[in-house]
């Protein structure tokens, strides 16, 4: 606690603190309203569930556009090798049994090509059971993802009929403020330009011994000597508000 030099507080200076730092602790308490109430949290809770889930659906999404242009490039190989091995069978069952014996390069062929065929059909069926997994998982997700955006624009639309009255009232208290400060002494204005700028309560009241501010716990004998000399300028050492005795 530090005291000030400066001139010693008036009856109505001290009315006018104690006025000050009610009105001040409404407009704080009006603000936590929005900052602190339920309203903001469950907003932001639906608004994560929200970005959350579209996430997983982006990313499932994009799985499966991967997948299908996999599976057009594993198609088209299939469509090539089975275009492929259908014209050697042709050239086989059009060649004499005596050339079958004797054409090995063509026999070679048509194992390799049928082996091609079976890897890349293989290679389709795996796809294709990837994909069906992955849009069932996809049409779950939008459909979480429809129900988290209603929830998210609910408690939005809540959030901001709280933001507006919260608005409302604080532009009333405002008001107040601007008469009461208009209404402040000299002493008085020139002790809160010593309040650190920061502090938007710039008055505390002693509460049970301590800066009902900061909550910092005064000395006994300091306790007693602002109840005893509230006319007195004296400073919270810790928040740098004005303590006055209620």
């Amino acid at each position: 606690m530090t005291n000030s030099n400066d001139k010693q507080f008036s009856e109505s200076d001290l009315e006018s603190l104690i006025a000050l730092q009610s009105l001040t602790s409404r407009i704080v308490k009006n603000s936590l309203r929005l900052s602190a109430g339920p309203q903001s949290g469950d907003f932001r809770e639906k608004a994560v569930a929200y970005k959350r889930l579209k996430s997983q659906f982006d990313a499932v999404s994009s799985e499966i556009e991967a997948l299908k242009a996999d599976q057009l490039q594993v198609e088209a190989e299939l469509a090539r090798f089975s275009g492929e091995l259908e014209k050697s069978k042709k050239l086989l069952a059009n060649s004499s049994q005596k050339e079958y014996r004797f054409n090995p390069k063509l026999q070679l062929q048509i194992s390799e090509l049928d082996g091609k065929v079976t890897e890349y059909t293989e290679a389709e069926l795996r796809i294709i059971d990837k994909l069906e997994a992955l849009e069932k998982k996809s049409a779950q997700l939008d459909a979480d993802v429809k129900v988290a955006y209603r929830e998210a624009a609910v408690s939005k639309a809540e959030l901001d009929r709280l933001k507006a009255e919260v608005d409302e009232v604080q532009d009333e208290l405002n008001r107040e403020l601007d008469i009461l400060r208009s209404s402040l002494s000299e002493v008085v204005l020139s002790n809160l330009k010593r309040v650190p700028s920061e502090i938007v309560d710039k008055v505390s009241l002693l509460v049970g011994g301590s800066c009902g501010g900061c909550r910092l716990m005064f000395s006994s004998s300091l306790s007693e000597k602002i109840r005893r000399s509230p006319s007195s300028p004296n400073f919270c050492e810790e928040c740098g508000r004005i303590v006055v005795s209620g």
